[in-house]
């Protein structure tokens, strides 16, 4: 890696340290609405995400809240002991599921999906840690190639992680939140590539245009600390290994009256860069992908839960002219979080 290439990665990786550990005590505590382009491990509950019945006086969401991020504030009472450590505590599930239009129009594609138990406690109000240990699971079918797959189970990479919410010096009067995540090599794939951690920053700022819309921006940039600058796939081909990229958003998302229904949309712009190899005499490779996706949202009794459709182009090296839904781009997917 270039000396230049290093100090903008770190630059990013430390500006989004540097705002995880900046927070407001005077604003209230809970999770904020994802939606837009999402990755399956982003999307989270819009509401208190610890479980359990309030305190007499705690954080109460307005009417709206869950969409446009306003939030009513009142103090929070501090008990002591295990009962505040379980106040503090919660868990919550989500899962991810995906099939591309292709392999539906074949009438032989299966389903793909990611999944993840999360883990967290609040450390104040405007703060907290959690660990979310993460699988894979696909039903059996026929891939891309025409080879049949069987069903199959598989870790994926967990994480530990540390959000800030709504931090009050950035501009634009607009509701922030910052995270940093830590993946660790539990999946065969980033084993088996030489894969010993990722590093991932996370700044969402979200903003109401109305009472109903939201309008939100993301920004994910991303970081691998790798045994080797090279590893050989299934197919015994050398790639080489994941070094630096990001994720970008715009989002909107339309919440109808009474709260429960929506309906959202956005726009991502993705890219990262891998190793050059002397080794394996391989070059940096650079991958840039554009997604539009569109959903409807459901919000109620702890579950939240997006069905819709995106189309992911590869505009770095496209393979084809640009058309609409085209079907080897596009995937049906749906994504839900349970609170419990």
């Amino acid at each position: 890696m270039s000396r230049l290439r290093l100090s903008l990665l770190v630059s990013s990786i430390a500006i989004c340290a540097t705002l995880l550990v900046v927070f407001s005590t005077n604003r209230a505590f809970a999770d904020d609405m994802d939606f837009g382009g999402l990755k399956p491990e982003e999307v989270k509950k819009a509401e208190d995400p610890f479980g359990g019945a309030p305190p007499p006086t705690s954080t109460v969401l307005s009417e709206d809240a869950s969409s446009s991020g306003s939030i009513g504030t009142s103090s929070v009472s501090r008990g002591g002991g295990w009962s505040e450590f379980k106040r503090n505590l919660g868990f919550g599930y989500f899962n991810y599921a995906n099939v591309v239009a292709s392999e539906v129009n074949r009438g032989k594609g299966y389903l793909s999906t990611y999944n993840y138990l999360s883990m967290e406690y609040r450390l104040g109000k405007g703060e907290k840690v959690f660990f979310r240990p993460a699988f894979l699971f696909n039903t059996e079918g026929e891939n891309l190639r025409r080879q049949k797959t069987s069903s199959a189970f598989e870790w994926s990479d967990s994480y530990f992680g540390y959000a800030s919410y709504n931090i009050p010096w950035l501009p634009f009067n607009m509701e922030y939140k910052s995270e940093l995540r830590v993946y660790i090599p539990t999946s065969e794939n980033s084993q088996n590539g030489g894969m010993i951690a990722r590093l991932r920053g996370d700044l969402k700022a979200h903003y109401p245009l109305t009472n109903r819309i939201t309008f939100l921006l993301w920004f994910k940039p991303d970081y691998f600390i790798q045994r080797r600058t090279a590893a050989v796939n299934s197919r015994g081909f050398a790639n080489g290994t994941k070094d630096y990229g990001y994720e970008a958003s715009v989002n909107l998302y339309y919440q109808l009256r009474g709260g429960v229904w929506g309906f959202g949309t956005g726009l991502q712009h993705e890219q990262f860069w891998t190793h050059a190899s002397e080794a394996e005499n391989l070059a940096v490779y650079r991958r840039e992908d554009v997604q539009l996706q569109v959903f409807a949202g459901v919000n109620a009794f702890g579950f939240f839960s997006h069905i819709g459709v995106g189309q992911t182009r590869n505009v770095s090296q496209p393979n084809n002219p640009l058309v609409a839904l085209r079907d080897t781009e596009t995937q049906y997917f749906a994504r839900s979080y349970y609170r419990f």
